[in-house]
């Protein structure tokens, strides 16, 4: 039970990191681009703001100081905060492993416990930050070391990588939200970091460099063709 918890955990923090890199991607080519556009066509005025159908993306390329709240289906929703430079984004109502039960994966492999949960994200211009609800640490991306690894042909690697996500649904950079936009008098302390919580830098470990045993460790916490699989990666990447 303890190993699946585990499988569980890694999984969830790989696609987490995968999806604030794609994120973070977005942010810097809208900053680099100084793109400045208008709502799309397919929005509309009301008394409570700006209504529009569109994507992260899409939000990070208007420039301007606005707020913007969604909600779907499941019961989550979110709120994005940008003065045009600097971005407050947070997620509520995520069901996750309860982090605090031995028994948050039960004995068919189903998750038994859940609690809901909030991720909170903060651009700062100088490094993209991570945080949840349910966890002490939070990560960080230094935006230049992101931007080397987006030029030339890297860049465009992403973009397509990106692409192959959002056709299957995991890009959450692409997901189409429902968005009600206003305009936002700038609250600067929304964009302060919260004191209680350990940033770990996740530019310096991803230029670590590991060894076979490191990446043995890691792919001995997977099982069947997850952990061959991270296995043969490794491999291939060393040649």
């Amino acid at each position: 039970m303890q190993k699946m918890l585990k499988k569980t955990y890694l999984v969830a923090l790989v696609v987490i990191f995968i999806a604030l890199i794609f994120i973070t991607i977005f942010v810097i080519k809208a900053q680099k681009d100084k793109i400045n556009v208008s709502m799309p066509s397919n929005s509309e005025e009301n008394d409570g703001g700006t209504l529009f159908s569109g994507n992260l993306q899409d939000l990070l390329s208007f420039g301007k100081a606005q707020k913007c709240t969604w909600k779907i289906e499941d019961g989550s929703s979110g709120k994005i905060y940008t003065d045009g430079t600097r971005s407050y984004s947070e997620v509520n109502n995520i069901p996750v492993a309860d982090p605090n039960s031995a028994d948050a994966i039960g004995a068919d492999g189903k998750q038994s416990e859940t609690v809901l949960s909030s991720m909170y994200t903060i651009t700062d211009g100088e490094y993209f930050y991570s945080w949840s609800s349910v966890s002490n640490e939070g990560m960080k991306i230094k935006i230049e070391d992101q931007e080397t690894g987006i030029d030339q042909n890297s860049d465009t690697e992403l973009i397509e990588e990106s692409d192959s996500n959002s056709n299957s649904g995991n890009n959450p950079s692409q997901n189409n939200y429902d968005y009600k936009c206003s305009a936002w008098s700038v609250d600067a302390s929304k964009f302060n970091l919260p004191s209680d919580k350990i940033f770990k830098d996740f530019s310096a470990m991803m230029n670590v460099q590991y060894n076979s045993e490191d990446v043995n460790k890691i792919c001995d916490m997977l099982e069947g063709t997850d952990k061959e699989a991270c296995i043969n990666d490794f491999a291939t990447s060393q040649k």
